[in-house]
């Protein structure tokens, strides 16, 4: 598939799968979409993404900063976790 974006996703969950079976001790942060990019998605009084109609999960990018912060000095996230 010439999908860069499919491209992408596929790299990913080959990434993280080695990642996931290496036994290592891990976790796999993935925000979404984040809080403070609300302003430049509103338009016409809705809020636009490319998920059209579906939803979409947003986290400030803090409380995403902190998750990774946790995982980094393993101040308290579970390894073996993905986020």
């Amino acid at each position: 598939m010439n999908d860069p974006h499919f491209r992408l996703r596929a790299c990913t969950g080959e990434t993280e799968w080695a990642v996931k079976q290496s036994g290592r001790a891990y976790t796999i942060a993935r925000p979404v979409s984040f809080m403070q990019n609300l302003i430049g998605m509103l338009g016409k009084g809705a809020i636009h993404t490319a998920a059209g109609d579906g939803r979409v999960a947003m986290v400030d990018a803090r409380d995403a900063a902190a998750v990774t912060v946790d995982a980094l000095t393993c101040r308290g996230v579970t390894a073996r976790r993905t986020h």
